[in-house]
């Protein structure tokens, strides 16, 4: 395991308060998640290879929000045959953007 890989899940592990939960999960949707809107709605997905960290995010939104996201697993069948994982969160999405003031005035900001 690399030495980011290593910060990145000892990071994660930490117990943190609310203001930190927010701020981290801001600052990772902002940097990694792809926001989809459709017919159905919107919805927010974060794809990462560090399970920890996609358990996080999913542990902060349950916290924060009180909607537990759905968490996927992607065989990669390339060269590494390593997993990727996904949270995805179909419920709550605007109103999780604007409480991390990422949406303001009907767009993202």
């Amino acid at each position: 395991m690399s030495f980011a890989s290593q910060v990145k899940e000892e990071v994660a592990r930490l117990k943190v308060n609310d203001d930190s939960k927010r701020a981290e999960l801001s600052a990772i949707l902002k940097l990694l998640s792809t926001l989809n809107i459709s017919s159905r709605g919107m919805s927010l997905r974060v794809r990462n290879k560090n399970s920890v960290i996609i358990r996080m995010i999913s542990q902060h939104v349950q916290d924060l929000y009180d909607y537990k996201p759905e968490i996927e697993v992607i065989k990669e069948t390339k060269l590494n045959h390593s997993n990727i994982y996904a949270v995805v969160i179909r419920e709550k999405v605007l109103e999780i953007l604007e409480d991390l003031d990422l949406w303001r005035d009907g767009g993202i900001r």
